[in-house]
């Protein structure tokens, strides 16, 4: 379980930053 909520947040993360680094 705890490797389940550690891979979705780094899902998330990553998410969040690809955006904010392609956007500028």
């Amino acid at each position: 379980m705890v490797s389940f909520t550690t891979g979705l947040l780094l899902m998330i993360a990553v998410s969040l930053a690809l955006p904010r680094g392609r956007a500028g």
